[in-house]
């Protein structure tokens, strides 16, 4: 893909508009395969979420520990309808016996609202974010690596919300993106605790489709602070992916 037309694409993400946001952490938090949800940050308003975790795997015989020390997500809302954002984070990755720790790529990206939820049509936003190919050598894309996400969000009852992502990502080395999918239920016991089961998906023509699920919790423990933990599992082959995040969210201002 050429660099030029994803800027351009960016340019046309940040030019749309609807309508406002409120002030609530829970807002803003979405499903954990992604990071975010589909509604976006009010203007002026900015958040950190910054979490630990791990991901186990073995492919070929060969055991891969990969430990997020910390990964911190700067999300800044724009306008009233974009918000940009920004990821880095501090990994330790062990493989075939040796060890390297230090930052992983960066990714910067936009989200931007499309469109409000009305009956049976979601509320609606479009993503565009990019990994850029520095850090650890291991962790890091040959290029730059983009993604192109729809995502969207039902409200199914008081306790019951429904989210789903389509997207295309690549990975800085292969010319050919990878198809992803997903769909979380959500079921909140009360406003402030509430469970999360999603299932995750990438498919690439002539290769094997990687199916995932996580099981999450959400603690809102004031309107400005989240808790937030899961575990995760791989799905196409059971034992060989697992790990597990655990996370604080922080609407600051």
């Amino acid at each position: 893909m050429k660099h030029k037309s994803f800027l351009i694409l960016l340019l046309l993400l940040l030019s749309m508009q609807t309508f406002g946001q409120s002030d609530d952490v829970g807002n803003y938090t979405g499903g954990f395969s992604v990071g975010t949800g589909p509604e976006v940050m009010p203007k002026g308003k900015w958040m950190l979420e910054t979490s630990v975790g791990s991901e186990f795997t073995k492919e070929m015989d060969i055991k891969k520990d990969i430990w997020s020390l910390n990964t911190s997500l700067i999300r800044y809302g724009l306008t009233k309808t974009t918000e940009v954002f920004t990821q880095v984070e501090l990994v330790s990755y062990k493989a075939a016996g040796e060890t390297t720790t230090g930052f992983g790529p960066v990714m910067v990206g936009t989200l931007v609202r499309v469109c409000e939820e009305q009956g049976i049509v979601p509320l609606t936003s479009l993503t565009a974010r990019v990994i850029l190919p520095v850090g650890l050598k291991v962790k890091r894309p040959d290029d730059i690596a983009p993604a192109f996400h729809a995502l969207f969000a039902h409200t199914l009852s008081s306790h019951w919300g429904l989210s789903y992502d389509l997207g295309l990502d690549w990975d800085g080395i292969s010319a050919k993106p990878l198809t992803f999918t997903a769909a979380s239920l959500t079921y909140n016991f009360s406003p402030s605790v509430g469970v999360t089961l999603e299932n995750y998906n990438n498919f690439r023509k002539h290769q094997s489709p990687d199916f995932n699920m996580d099981l999450g919790c959400k603690w809102i423990i004031s309107r400005k602070v989240m808790f937030s933990a899961m575990g995760q599992m791989g799905l196409s082959s059971i034992g060989d992916k697992w790990g597990f995040i655990a996370g604080i969210s922080w609407l600051i201002n």
